[in-house]
């Protein structure tokens, strides 16, 4: 047996998705590919193992652009770790990432980094920097409907359905009721909402703000090219943004996705309480329209503005816990200066943080 690791050509590209389709645990077609690595293949790191013409293990390395306090840095995520487990044992995993490691120093990518589970490897046998518990997952069940069909289908009778929908219709009202007196004296009625940025340089001139305040010095570079790229255009998820003015000052802003009848919040930021408030508001308002009751959000505990986020979403009756899936490891892989930079409470990173697929 000869392992041999390679760059991806565009002659493989076709082989390659077809069998990545069958493993992976969300789809992948050619438009899916084109988005996320065809469309970057200046910088983007794919790499293979092959036995002769056998795939034995794939390996991505995405480019992400993210902004290091004000400057645009270009790093990779690492994405796509798959390997035939007739394979394993072998050290053939390994070999495969040191290679693309050397590639990713090609193309000048500074910083890799990523989410995994499998924290033993990563910091053990891949030698990364960072391996940390940081990212936390919230639930939240807002009680904005009555579920008549959920209801039905664990009463024993018609009698025993009503007092369940009665019981429940009660709540759902006291919630709302309570949610309301709360909006009308925590919100800034003055503030007017957008689908998209008024101004290219908006989302930079609120970046700027928010990481003197929170001392943010790590979050992704959102400029015109990322939000056309991962969101606009995501061929996997319909996001949807709603922006937050005071006169013509960006202060805040969400953008979700609805999945499985859940509202899956990957972003929300903003420049103080008041805002979150008019901005959480809002969001119970879009959720009620689409009789959503249930909410998810994931983020860094250990930034300040996340930590502000999770009280924000605790008073809906946000439950968090620590992300099993989700340890954050960082390798700083062209020996990038940065003093504190294995410092996590400076990293702002959110749901828009994952590739791309779930949240």
């Amino acid at each position: 047996m000869e392992i041999k690791y390679s760059i991806i050509t565009k002659e493989e590209e076709k082989e390659v998705i077809s069998f990545l389709d069958k493993v992976l645990n969300h789809r992948l077609n050619q438009k899916i590919w084109d988005w996320e690595f065809a469309n970057n293949a200046e910088e983007a790191v794919f790499t293979l193992a092959k036995n002769d013409s056998e795939i034995v293990g794939t390996q991505a390395f995405l480019p992400i652009k993210l902004n290091h306090n004000g400057t645009k840095i270009l790093t990779s995520k690492s994405e796509t770790s798959h390997l035939n487990p007739n394979y394993r044992g072998k050290k053939i995993f390994e070999s495969l990432y040191l290679y693309g490691l050397d590639k990713c120093k090609e193309v000048k990518h500074t910083l890799v980094w990523g989410y995994t589970s499998a924290v033993k490897v990563w910091k053990n046998t891949l030698q990364f920097e960072v391996v940390e518990p940081c990212m936390y997952d919230m639930n939240i069940n807002l009680h904005l409907i009555v579920d008549k069909d959920l209801l039905k289908k664990y009463s024993l009778n018609y009698f025993i359905y009503q007092a369940k929908y009665f019981y429940h219709a009660l709540k759902v009202n006291s919630k709302r009721k309570e949610r309301n007196k709360f909006f009308e004296k925590n919100t800034n009625s003055k503030l007017t909402q957008h689908p998209k940025p008024i101004a290219a340089s908006d989302l930079e001139n609120f970046y700027t703000e928010i990481r003197s305040k929170y001392n943010i010095h790590f979050h992704l570079n959102m400029d015109e090219e990322y939000m056309n790229w991962r969101i606009y255009n995501n061929p996997t998820l319909n996001y949807k943004t709603v922006f937050f003015y005071n006169n013509k000052k960006l202060t805040g802003y969400y953008v979700y996705t609805i999945r499985e009848n859940r509202l899956m919040l990957s972003d929300f930021s903003f420049v103080n309480e008041e805002v979150a408030n008019t901005m959480l508001k809002q969001l119970v308002t879009e959720m009620e329209s689409n009789k959503i009751n249930d909410c998810y959000y994931f983020g860094n505990y250990n930034n300040q503005l996340n930590k502000y986020t999770f009280d924000v979403l605790e008073k809906l009756g946000g439950i968090k816990s620590l992300s099993g899936w989700a340890s954050f490891v960082l390798k700083n892989n062209l020996s990038y200066p940065e003093f504190n930079l294995y410092d996590t409470s400076l990293w702002y990173m959110n749901g828009l943080w994952t590739e791309g697929f779930g949240i």
